[in-house]
């Protein structure tokens, strides 16, 4: 087990640099056993650990050991995940960069830009692997990235035969093919694995595989500064056992012929079974007649077409690679012209349609909102500063994306980003994200409580009477509910006119029912045009209504209390079947507080202090 205690610097550390970076090649097995990438290390118990991390990185995070495996196809990795924890969907991440044949890129930096790099290694990496984790087991983000490029060779949206699975609790697992790295027998590969957060401009190396003092982790959460610099590769890796290339064929190509509603900012790639030479001088993208700019390049085992402007809406685009203009590095053979033609999509996708997010009205006296913005966290998609949306007569209107596991988000609002002037009520806040996809909360500068507009999670009962609300999605998550002309509530034959509440943006009516089961309806008019719909909120849009009979015995320990001490108020309810509670109160005022002391019905306790008024034994 690793211990979390910093690093030292030592000459014995100086000698282990020096040793490391010399370290004696380990040999792939010529024919590994088969590699299920699943995230987990059982296909691994006979392979030895190609670098080691003994010691836990910065605030315990913590990686293990890494490992490579090759076959004829595929180069495979390992990376233990001793201590990564539990982020939401936009998780922590692992890059390997990888160093090939003593080759030296001359790029240090990573892809991402985040705040580490490799400026000390005796060789920059060529490649780049990168994976992060969403929650547990999910990945959010995978890629390979050539050094220095922006466009990757692999990612979620254009596999190229690679494959990856994360468990946070276990290990970072991936395939990648050997033509995409252009890796052959006798080729070696040297690792060094970097774990970082996912804030991009603040996040350095949390930690690190090899485990070295020339490596250096973070010693905050914000080393923009300090970027966290890099210097020891883990021993040589060689391999053997691939597959001799005689021929050159074309494995992917993306869009694939005759696709249709392609992005409009696609690359076009074709992939080969090995690396190649690219002669760019007679390629074409064509619209109909109409030449296209663009860039061309070969990277690896990819040869990538971009154009340099968007493509247009609903038009059909041509690329050709001539005859002989790709040609393989390693069996020396080239193809024949190669052809895709794809059909672009026909409007733009608005993403705030599929997002999640909370929209932040924020109102200032003055109307002045000027550099006024969010700092963010918890938002279990990208924290840290979120810029206006939009600026309206009502105030200034910010979209703040969340995750899906994403439940309080925390917010501060400011004037720049120095944080030298903030909102008269410049605290912490947090808006408690319900089931809605767009949670909708108003701020007025200066003032600690805001409204947020509640969650609809169908009727409610109180006090011997039924409230139904009726809300449609589409036009809330729009702002649109004006264009409803009227609603009605329809229960056993009976039509209530519902009444509107702007500020919940619902439409609401409380009705005396008896004991029974009542489906229900709404007449919704709209444009003249009057539809009868379910509760879109509640599928049955049914509701049973009865009094149960429900026992609560209560508990108090301790019995007795004096000034300014706590008791804890037990409550434990017998309910019949099939009726949970929705709220549970205490009567505080013998204790000096309310009447109606609201109890977590999932705790079914409280926490209650005496007030300083009370008498010591009362």
């Amino acid at each position: 087990m690793k211990k979390k205690a910093a690093r030292q610097t030592t000459t014995l550390l100086l000698s282990s640099v020096l040793l490391i970076q010399a370290g004696v090649p380990m040999n792939a097995l010529a024919e590994p056993a088969t590699i299920s990438v699943d995230g987990l290390k059982t296909d691994w118990t006979n392979t030895p650990a190609l670098a080691t991390s003994p010691q836990a990185g910065w605030q315990g995070f913590d990686l293990g050991d890494v490992y490579l495996q090759n076959d004829a196809r595929n180069l495979y990795f390992y990376v233990d995940a001793n201590n990564v924890p539990n982020w939401g969907d936009n998780g922590q991440y692992i890059n390997i960069a990888l160093q090939i044949n003593e080759q030296d890129s001359g790029v240090a930096t990573n892809p991402l830009g985040y705040p580490f790099n490799f400026s000390q290694t005796d060789k920059k990496p060529q490649y780049h692997i990168l994976l992060r984790v969403d929650g547990d087991t999910s990945v959010k983000e995978a890629a390979l990235y050539e050094a220095g490029k922006s466009t990757p060779l692999a990612n979620l949206s254009n596999l190229n035969g690679a494959s990856f699975a994360i468990d946070r609790t276990k290990g970072f697992e991936g395939k990648i093919p050997l033509s995409l790295l252009g890796l052959s027998n006798e080729d070696t590969v040297r690792v060094l694995t970097v774990l970082s957060g996912n804030n991009a401009t603040e996040h350095g190396a949390f930690d690190t595989i090899p485990s070295n003092a020339a490596n250096k982790i973070a010693d905050s959460w914000n080393v923009s500064a300090t970027p966290s610099t890099q210097s020891v590769y883990s021993p040589a890796f060689t391999l053997s056992g691939v597959e001799t290339v005689s021929q050159l064929e074309v494995t992917a190509v993306t869009p694939a012929n005759q696709s249709e509603q392609v992005d409009i900012k696609s690359p076009i790639t074709w992939t080969f079974n090995e690396p190649v030479s690219l002669d760019a001088s007679n390629i074409s993208l064509m619209n109909g007649e109409t030449a296209v700019p663009f860039t061309a390049e070969a990277s690896g085992s990819t040869v990538t077409v971009t154009p340099t402007e968007a493509l247009g809406l609903n038009q059909t685009y041509t690329a050709t690679l001539p005859a002989d203009a790709v040609k393989g590095n390693l069996s020396n053979t080239t193809l024949p012209a190669l052809t895709t033609s794809f059909k672009t999509i026909t409007e733009i996708a608005d993403p705030w349609k599929t997002q999640r997010y909370i929209e932040m009205l924020y109102v200032r006296a003055d109307n002045d909102y000027t550099d006024w913005n969010l700092w963010t966290w918890s938002t279990g998609a990208k924290d840290g500063q979120v810029d206006p949306y939009k600026i309206t007569e009502d105030g200034a209107i910010f979209r703040i994306p969340v995750g899906k596991d994403a439940t309080n988000v925390g917010f501060v609002i400011r004037k720049g980003t120095d944080w030298a002037v903030k909102d008269g009520y410049g605290e912490d806040r947090y808006v408690k994200l319900g089931s809605d996809r767009v949670t909708k909360v108003v701020v007025e500068s200066g003032k600690g409580t805001f409204h947020q507009v509640p969650t609809i999670q169908g009727p409610v009962f109180e006090d011997g009477a039924v409230t139904f609300f009726y809300r449609d999605k589409a036009l809330y998550e729009a702002g649109q509910l004006d264009e409803i002309e009227s609603v009605a509530l329809k229960v056993n034959g009976t039509t209530y006119p519902m009444t509107y509440e702007a500020k919940n943006e619902w439409f609401r009516h409380t009705v005396k029912l008896p004991e029974g089961k009542h489906a229900y309806t709404f007449l919704v008019t709209k444009d003249g045009v009057t539809t009868e719909v379910k509760d879109p909120y509640f599928e049955a849009s049914s509701v049973e209504y009865r009094r149960p009979n429900v026992k609560l015995a209560a508990s108090v320990a301790p019995k007795a209390l004096s000034y300014r001490e706590n008791a804890v108020v037990q409550v434990k309810p017998t309910l019949p079947k099939g009726v949970k509670l929705r709220q549970l109160f205490i009567d505080a005022r013998p204790l000096g507080g309310p009447a109606k002391l609201e109890v977590d019905p999932a705790l079914n306790k409280q926490n209650n202090c005496s007030q300083g008024y009370r008498q010591t034994g009362q």
